[in-house]
């Protein structure tokens, strides 16, 4: 993981450009699919006019903690490291990595560059800034591999597990191991006699003089993993209250489990692919699955795109201003 310059301008700029190219080319997909399926579109804009306000307001009400609990699991992992950053500071950063995670195409990967540049910001030595990093990740892996077994059975209960389905979970699951692995051999380097030949390779070297210090025992501390993942499961299940209460407000008499299984099945799909913010994965399996699990197809579309409005659209104009400072956009 090497260190990212900070004091170009037109890099993020065109990264941002073509993020933003992305998504516009989705949103044009969308709309020609409306205008060719016109019947369905009436009846779509007919559920989005009709909605219940009150459960709309539940739905809202549900994201705000989200910013909070992730914010909770950098102040949780900063503190291991015996440094305190506010929790207020904290919670404008998830909105930032989410924000330039959705318009940077990097498969995540550039909202997590973002969080080390804020803790560096915050006055962290870059080894603690990814230790926190490295903490952050492990625990919503953990939290996320957790709910995705989980909604894996109750679809297979449910007879509900496609070859595609098993396909998206596979490689998932290979993703998740393999990132869990190479952080376990960044934090115990010094212990491994197999990279002794990668330590010597020059193209390696500035990546290992960061983690020469990383304290294993603090990333994989029990202890702080449980706190952590506990605080992820909780916006995971908080995402599940506001995809249940999107569908309760266009009149769909929608269950928890029918939510939780379509909004992780859906992650996991937006997860495995490099699209900013998993656009078009995330929209196609929660639609799929919705419907699959006895959702009306407009219904299902139609819980879905205010869903990704919620959590996705609406946090990114706060979450671009946050995030100016550390993309390098505002001197």
């Amino acid at each position: 993981m090497a260190e990212v310059n900070g004091n170009s301008n037109t890099s993020p700029r065109s990264q941002m450009l073509l993020g933003f190219l992305v998504s516009g080319i989705f949103l044009i997909a969308i709309v020609i699919f409306a205008a060719v399926n016109f019947e369905e579109t009436k009846e779509l804009f007919h559920l989005l006019q009709n909605s219940d306000i009150g459960w709309i307001v539940i739905a809202v009400l549900a994201q705000i903690p989200t910013y909070i609990f992730t914010g909770i699991v950098w102040h949780l992992s900063a503190k291991a490291v015996n440094y305190h950053l506010t929790l207020k500071s904290l919670t404008e950063l998830a909105l930032e990595q989410l924000s330039v995670s959705q318009i940077i195409p990097s498969g995540g990967l550039a909202g997590n560059i973002i969080v080390i540049r804020a803790m560096k910001r915050f006055g962290l030595p870059t080894t603690l800034a990814l230790e926190i990093f490295f903490i952050e990740t492990l625990s919503f892996y953990i939290a996320f591999s957790a709910v995705a077994f989980l909604s894996v059975i109750i679809l297979w209960l449910h007879h509900g597990v496609t070859p595609i389905i098993s396909s998206l979970v596979s490689i998932f699951f290979v993703i998740q191991f393999t990132v869990v692995v190479l952080i376990w051999a960044a934090a115990n380097h010094k212990k491994l006699r197999l990279l002794v030949w990668i330590k010597e390779r020059k193209i390696f070297s500035k990546f290992f003089s960061l983690i020469e210090n990383i304290s294993g025992d603090r990333v994989f501390s029990a202890e702080l993993l449980f706190e952590t993942t506990f605080f992820r499961l909780a916006v995971f299940l908080l995402d599940t209250l506001t995809l249940f209460a999107i569908l309760r407000a266009i009149g769909v008499e929608a269950n928890l489990t029918t939510s939780f299984v379509a909004f992780i099945i859906a992650s996991i799909a937006g997860s495995v692919i490099l699209l900013p913010g998993g656009i078009g994965g995330f929209e196609a399996a929660s639609i799929g699955i919705l419907n699959l699990l006895g959702i009306p197809l407009g219904a299902a579309i139609a819980a879905t795109i205010i869903f990704r409005g919620l959590t996705l659209w609406i946090p990114l104009i706060p979450g671009l201003i946050y995030a100016r400072k550390d993309l390098g956009l505002k001197k």
